[in-house]
């Protein structure tokens, strides 16, 4: 059975075909609206990004520029005054296949000149002198080598006998005899063989000050524990292009 069309329903669906395309309107302009303003904000931060790259760019001149001068400043010195210039091509002189460029580069002082090495020197030599004063003219640096001598049986006690002290002596004075024996010979020489047998009863960190491996290569890793952990400082250096190692 056909429906009957009536005016009725004609005005209906026109009605709702209206408030559809309204909406259609109004979604459409808020989109507009919002995808604008996307638009607005991304091009601000574009122009903020492009900003920031001029200053940054402006700042990396600038400093280019004071570098390039402090760098002539250096080589347009007498010779005495030059320092070599720790850049690029020293850098790839350093890793140079060629055995002599590379050693030319490695045997280098960067950024220091002679006379700054002269006057280190000179420094050097005042810091010994002090040093000596104060070993010489101190009563208890005597007293702590003496000890020490004791302590390591090259010298006897008073009735001509080694003399043996309890370990919680050894453990509490090693630390300021060492440090005592160290201000009268500031460099010791030992191999790791020997080294644990000099510092065995020390049990305190930090007592060697500033200890040097050279030819790491050499030793297995944990050979060096006992040494690093009684040291404040370490300079660890190895080469495996040279001696390789014989663990």
């Amino acid at each position: 059975m056909k429906r009957e069309v009536t005016n009725e329903y004609i005005l209906k669906l026109l009605k709702s075909q209206m408030i559809a395309f309204l909406l259609l309107i109004v979604v459409s302009n808020w989109g507009y609206i919002y995808f604008t303003n996307q638009i607005v904000e991304l091009e601000n931060e574009i122009k903020h990004l492009q900003n920031q790259i001029i200053a940054a760019k402006n700042e990396y001149d600038r400093v280019l520029e004071k570098y390039n001068h402090i760098i002539a400043d250096m080589k347009s010195k007498d010779t005495i005054d030059q320092y070599d210039i720790f850049d690029i091509q020293y850098v790839n002189n350093i890793l140079e296949n060629d055995i002599d460029i590379s050693t030319s580069a490695q045997v280098k002082n960067p950024w220091f000149s002679q006379r700054y090495n002269r006057e280190r020197e000179k420094l050097f030599a005042c810091a010994m002198e002090m040093n000596k004063d104060f070993v010489l003219s101190s009563r208890e640096c005597r007293d702590n080598l003496v000890t020490l001598s004791h302590y390591w049986g090259v010298r006897p006690g008073d009735d001509n006998q080694k003399i043996t002290f309890a370990m919680e002596d050894v453990s509490a004075m090693l630390p300021s005899l060492y440090q005592t024996l160290f201000l009268l010979v500031p460099v010791i020489s030992s191999t790791f063989a020997s080294v644990g047998a000099l510092f065995k009863d020390v049990k305190e960190s930090g007592v060697i000050g500033l200890l040097v491996i050279d030819e790491a290569g050499q030793a297995q890793p944990q050979m060096a524990v006992g040494s690093i952990f009684r040291s404040r400082r370490a300079i660890i250096v190895g080469d495996p292009k040279q001696a390789m190692s014989l663990s």
